[in-house]
């Protein structure tokens, strides 16, 4: 079983990571500072969701440290420096 992070709750990485956890198969965490945009997202089950600030490198980082996957949703410029973080 992959531990999966998504990085970003927006429209499209709040879409992924309750369609990766209504699937079942795999544990999803939801990164995102927008507590409004965790919480559209935290009725789901098999979905946690941690508010993280993924402008921070330390804090992406941290967020990828226990995923086998992750999945980066940030926006733009945000979405690369977040990619660089995880490589």
């Amino acid at each position: 079983m992959a531990r999966i992070a998504v990085l970003g709750g927006g429209m499209v990485g709040g879409f992924m990571a309750r369609e990766l956890a209504r699937d079942g198969r795999h544990p999803v965490v939801l990164h995102d500072r927008d507590e409004a945009a965790l919480a559209r997202s935290a009725p789901v089950a098999g979905l946690e969701t941690k508010k993280t600030d993924l402008s921070r490198a330390d804090a992406v980082r941290h967020a990828a440290t226990n995923a086998d996957i992750v999945v980066d949703a940030v926006p733009g410029q945000l979405g690369f420096e977040a990619l660089r973080a995880v490589i």
